[in-house]
């Protein structure tokens, strides 16, 4: 099975992203000492990614993507946005032990229409 990945919720993705995805995963996975809360990406490039597998669904991941660029008058500037991916045909990145599960992202969110207590 090819690798894939589809997005689940956050913005648009574009297929570089989900390489990029793809290859930060297959490096962490590679590389047990790397840190999982580290930033990577590939040469060149103005966007590097973060990846958190989510410890309750497997083959989900929060990825927060930040892309470094310039304004019109030369000022840096940086964006910085979260999305949960689900990844198949790849084996599945492990939490690291250690690492606290409270760090990882949840894609649950709090109901705003929800009756206050």
């Amino acid at each position: 099975m090819k690798p894939s990945v589809k997005l689940i919720k956050g913005l648009h993705i574009t297929a570089s992203d989900k390489r990029a995805i793809l290859d930060v995963i297959a490096h962490l996975k590679n590389n047990t000492g790397s840190d999982i809360n580290g930033m990577y990406g590939r040469k060149g490039s103005r966007k590097q990614y973060g990846v958190v597998p989510d410890p309750k669904n497997a083959g989900r991941y929060g990825v927060v993507i930040r892309e470094r660029y310039r304004t019109d008058y030369g000022a840096p500037r940086e964006r910085t946005s979260t999305v949960f991916v689900e990844v198949r045909g790849i084996e599945q990145l492990a939490p690291r032990p250690g690492h606290p599960e409270s760090q990882a992202p949840s894609i649950e969110t709090p109901d705003m229409f929800a009756d206050a207590e």
